[in-house]
């Protein structure tokens, strides 16, 4: 979920309610299947299933009352993983080539972490939550 709050919101109330959704919902199994190219500069991996991946930013939307981007586009926007952004169109394709030799990619979803950052400097962990066994 990004943008879920500014990091002057995040205290242990909000935390630890993120946290309980997040281990409520089960770990599963997904396959990163594709890339994909979004026109603001995004290169991202596309998850198989989305529904799990869905299920969650719903939940967390109907706790906090916030949509991913500011609902920007849509109530249900791409479920993706963003690789890169990256302004050169050319660069993008190439690394769009490069991630295509490498899908898919198996992968258990066992924990969520929250980050706090932003693009241009680093993002740091506040807390790893668990989902249920």
């Amino acid at each position: 979920m990004f943008p879920f709050m500014p990091p002057s919101d995040l205290n242990a109330p909000a935390i630890d309610t993120l946290d309980r959704v997040i281990s409520s919902a089960g770990a599963f199994q997904f396959s990163l299947t594709g890339v994909n190219q979004f026109e603001q500069g995004v290169v991202y991996l596309e998850p198989e299933p989305v529904e799990p991946f869905a299920r969650l930013t719903r939940e967390i939307s109907r706790q906090f009352g916030i949509l991913p981007f500011d609902g920007d586009f849509g109530d249900e926007p791409v479920v993706h993983l963003t690789v890169a952004v990256v302004e050169s169109a050319s660069i993008r394709q190439q690394l769009a080539t490069q991630l295509g030799g490498v899908v898919p990619i198996v992968i258990k979803a066992e924990e969520a972490w929250l980050m706090v950052g932003t693009n241009a400097s680093t993002w740091n962990i506040v807390r790893k939550m668990r989902f249920r066994s």
